[in-house]
């Protein structure tokens, strides 16, 4: 996780299985008030525990979809946004995730 700006940083998640990366997620997250930020920075909470926590539903905006015709990966590119915060992520899933 690398903090870019006031309540602006850039993660990126890999998940894996048995040695096999399944994903990966690119996000930027913005949160909207210094509350969420200490959250997030100081008491190491998740963005799903956040939401949880604080009881948000987050609106979801797909943008885009498609497959990277090199190595045969599906993404996906949408938004979650609420009053606490923005994210904009991009996630990748490789062939693989679905042979488990």
């Amino acid at each position: 996780c690398e903090r870019i700006g006031e309540g602006l940083f850039d993660r990126t998640i890999r998940i894996s299985i048995g040695g096999a990366l399944m994903m990966t997620a690119m996000s930027s997250d913005k949160f909207h008030d210094r509350r969420t930020i200490r959250l997030f920075t100081e008491e190491n909470k998740s963005i799903g525990q956040i939401v949880a926590d604080e009881d948000l539903s987050p609106s979801f905006k797909l943008h885009r979809v498609g497959r990277n015709p090199v190595t045969n990966a599906i993404w996906r590119t949408y938004q979650l946004d609420c009053d606490l915060l923005t994210c904009d992520i991009t996630k990748e899933f490789t062939p693989s995730v679905f042979r488990v």
